[in-house]
């Protein structure tokens, strides 16, 4: 759940993107957790399908398991401890289409500094 730290996005998108091989998929397993993990995959989105600085770094997709749907429904109805909001994974695949560039580091960083980050409790 790394993506609930939100100072460190940058640093953990980066991390994933140098130890991936070009072709090679990242698998992520998160709750929503407030709005912490739309921040972090707003910054994983600035290096997919984007055209405009370079040829996209990632793609993209967001999984959908009937099972994880069912359970999830299941446990609304019978369970009052279930919090969607942190219990209830979003499964995403990322996958390295191209190697990472300096200009791509660059990037984040610039990205990281113009967002407001919200403070956490580390």
């Amino acid at each position: 759940d790394c993506s609930h730290f939100e100072r460190y996005h940058g640093h953990l998108l980066w991390t994933m993107v140098q130890c991936t091989a070009v072709g090679g998929c990242i698998w992520m397993c998160h709750p929503n957790r407030g709005k912490t993990l739309e921040r972090f995959l707003d910054v994983v989105r600035q290096f997919v399908e984007d055209a405009a600085e370079a040829a996209s770094l990632l793609s993209l997709h967001e999984m959908s398991f009937p099972e994880l749907d069912e359970k999830h429904q299941q446990l609304t109805k019978n369970n009052p401890h279930y919090r969607p909001n942190v219990h209830r994974p979003r499964i995403f695949s990322l996958t390295k289409l191209r190697e990472a560039s300096e200009n791509d580091r660059s990037r984040i960083i610039r990205h990281m500094a113009t967002r407001d980050v919200v403070a956490s409790s580390d």
